[in-house]
């Protein structure tokens, strides 16, 4: 089992983040994938907006999905994996090209650290003397 240090690193991945959280990420996406067109700033909330709370029940529905496997780090990382393979959504609606470019970006995210706490062996626990 990982320690719980590890498991702190995965837990991570799941936490609630707010908008602000977001909105470098989701600039940053904008204009990395060539959205330059103006937006007025009520425009840009409401897409941002819309794209964090996509986010936030994508996380918690996989939070849920994937929390079973919490004691078989491998079998997380197999199902994340197969998620990840069987993505194959397409838009041409902008704010939901960017949810799934950062969706897939946190899936990624996601399987490295399931990998590094598989691959992290666990450390003893000074307490436990």
């Amino acid at each position: 089992m990982a320690s719980k240090f590890n498991m702190e690193i995965i837990d991570g991945c799941f936490a609630e983040v707010p908008l602000l959280g977001y909105w470098e990420s989701i600039k940053q996406t904008y204009e990395g994938m060539g959205f330059t067109d103006p937006m007025t700033d009520s425009q840009r909330i409401e897409e941002y907006s819309y794209i964090s709370e996509q986010l936030h029940k994508f996380i918690a529905k996989k939070h849920s999905e994937l929390m079973r496997y919490r004691d078989a780090l491998p079998n997380m990382y197999d199902a994340v994996d197969d998620i990840i393979q069987n993505l194959n959504e397409t838009s041409k609606d902008r704010k939901m090209l960017v949810y799934y470019m950062l969706r897939d970006s946190w899936l990624v995210q996601l399987q490295n650290a399931i990998y590094y706490t598989i691959m992290t062996p666990e450390e003893e626990d000074e307490d436990a003397e």
